[in-house]
């Protein structure tokens, strides 16, 4: 059997939260035969990093809680990288992003992807998020939106930037739609949109 690939995971924190599910969901979904994955976290423990560590996938703590922590968690990260043997690192959220970016540069990892979440407004973040993504191989985007939104005003190129939505898995029991339509006050024949998500602009539900 031919040697499996390493393949680490950086991510802000992981409390529950879209973007950690998505991780969990790739985590653990991965073909335990030719993938060997593992992750890392900037901050603390959270409920996501449990889930992982149930499913036998180990989980690295780094605990930088400032931007004064930056520099240690770069090194530190890219530390995880060569013990680890990683050939690809995938980074999701901002500060992960440009962490590491900056570690997988260090540590020489072959393979650097990271994921966009959201059309970020901050300036400084669009700025860190422009200088640092010529250090990827490429950048996943969540939506078009996004994507055209960070090769507008963080100068990204656009060849380096591939649109992926979330999967969502399909639910093995719809349940009794009558019954949820009932209790809203709601008649059969009556058009529904339903929106999960946080009450923000950013979520654009306007």
């Amino acid at each position: 059997m031919s040697q499996r690939i390493k393949i680490v995971y950086l991510i802000t924190e992981l409390d529950i939260g879209g973007a950690e599910k998505c991780l969990y969901q790739l985590a653990t979904r991965l073909d335990r035969t030719r993938f060997d994955p593992c992750v890392a976290c900037l901050s603390g423990h959270g409920a996501i990093g449990e889930w992982l560590e149930a499913k036998g996938i180990p989980v690295h703590y780094i605990r930088a809680d400032s931007w004064a922590d930056v520099a240690t968690a770069v090194f530190r990260v890219a530390a995880i990288l060569r013990r680890e043997r990683a050939r690809i690192l995938h980074t999701f959220l901002f500060h992960a992003n440009v962490v590491g970016r900056l570690a997988g540069f260090v540590a020489r990892t072959p393979v650097v992807i990271s994921s966009v979440r959201v059309a970020e407004q901050r300036r400084h973040h669009l700025w860190l998020e422009g200088l640092t993504c010529g250090l990827t191989n490429f950048i996943t985007c969540v939506s078009e939106a996004v994507r055209q939104h960070m090769i507008r005003h963080a100068g990204m190129p656009p060849g380096r930037l591939v649109t992926i939505p979330n999967g969502v898995e399909a639910p093995s029991s719809l349940g009794r739609p009558d019954l949820v339509r009932s209790s809203l006050g709601l008649r059969a024949d009556q058009p529904v949109a339903t929106i999960i998500g946080r009450l923000t602009p950013q979520k654009g539900i306007d």
